[in-house]
């Protein structure tokens, strides 16, 4: 539902609008990318905007959250979780199964249908 929202504050458009029982499963993944993908342009702005802030009160700190985000940019899914779990004792998605992952990759393409109908 929140996806259907986003759409269409995106188009101007209403909930009920016939576009959304014509929208196929991939224009709805499509859809649901490409706003994902401007959320996370949009905290990316808020982040610098942040940063710029809190370089008057500790420029220090700042300089090294964000060489701490530079070394992790590049780094691989395994490196980063081994770095998490040396950092905090436990990495990303620790006791979820690789299965129950897809599991959820899957009923949320059925939710995505269920909405469709």
């Amino acid at each position: 539902m929140r996806l259907h929202w986003d759409i269409c504050k995106a188009l101007g458009k209403t909930l009920d609008d016939p576009m959304f029982e014509k929208m196929s499963l991939i224009q709805m993944l499509a859809y649901a990318h490409l706003i994902h993908k401007d959320k996370l342009d949009q905290e990316e702005v808020w982040r610098d905007r942040i940063e710029y802030l809190a370089r008057f009160w500790d420029n220090e700190a700042v300089e090294k959250v964000q060489e701490a985000r530079r070394h992790t940019k590049g780094m691989p899914d395994v490196a980063f979780n081994q770095t998490l779990q040396r950092m905090f004792g436990r990495g990303i998605g620790s006791g979820v199964s690789p299965e129950l992952k897809v599991k959820s990759i899957q009923q949320l393409g059925q939710d995505i249908k269920k909405a469709n109908t």
